[in-house]
């Protein structure tokens, strides 16, 4: 069953739970996010459970990222940062879509980090160490474009985050993990991490693999960023 099969069938049992009045479905109507929760069990969160599941997620994703980089390139190697992921983004513009969403009610993360691979050119043959990495783990992806245009491989985890092998014309290599799109006040959880996180963290370089910036705890001291 795929993803938005599944979401579809968790949303219909779901309603028909609450129009026959059964208790202890332990299901909510409408549909469910990346991290299995529903629209209203979000809403009903203060927004210190928000962040924390927030600051859960990246450093579950910075895992994803830092297992990939191992496995398509040498342990040692540095990374440029082109995506962060500090700080959550509409979850309309996710890569997947959410039934209900806007901008101010979902969010997605976003870890891009790019190196450069010595004779690739965005050929199909050029996506193999990320194929294999995602075959190792048995988690199912596909493959697209090759050629004149990046080739990309991307793959889903048992725990729903995607994440992507892309090699470009000009032997730019790319990891991407992506996150959500998940239910939550994205503006109070922008203003809530970006008011927590040191100066140090917010200027993009480069790192090795399981290198990154620590995220912010709630009780961490709180500057209002005025926005």
């Amino acid at each position: 069953m795929t993803i938005a099969r599944w979401f579809t069938a968790f949303g219909a049992l779901a309603l028909t739970c609450a129009s026959l009045g059964l208790a202890g479905c332990g299901l909510v109507a409408g549909p469910v996010d990346a991290g299995r929760i529903g629209r209203a069990e979000s809403e009903a969160m203060p927004l210190e459970q928000q962040f924390d599941l927030m600051r859960q997620r990246y450093e579950r994703m910075q895992e994803l990222l830092a297992d990939t980089q191992v496995a398509v390139a040498p342990a040692e190697r540095e990374w440029i940062w082109i995506s962060p992921g500090l700080f959550p983004d509409a979850g309309t513009f996710a890569p997947r879509a959410l039934g209900g969403a806007t901008a101010k009610n979902s969010y997605y993360l976003e870890l891009v980090r790019a190196t450069h691979e010595p004779g690739a050119s965005g050929r199909a043959v050029d996506l193999k160490p990320g194929e294999r990495f995602f075959a190792a783990n048995e988690w199912p992806y596909a493959s697209s474009g090759a050629g004149s245009s990046a080739a990309v491989a991307r793959a889903t985890t048992p725990d729903d985050y995607l994440v992507e092998y892309e090699v470009q014309p000009n032997g730019q290599v790319n990891v991407a993990v992506y996150g959500g799109p998940f239910w939550g006040d994205t503006d109070g959880l922008f203003r809530a991490a970006y008011g927590r996180m040191p100066d140090s963290s917010l200027s993009p370089g480069s790192s090795r693999p399981g290198e990154y910036a620590p995220y912010p705890k709630w009780d961490d001291a709180y500057v209002d960023p005025g926005f």
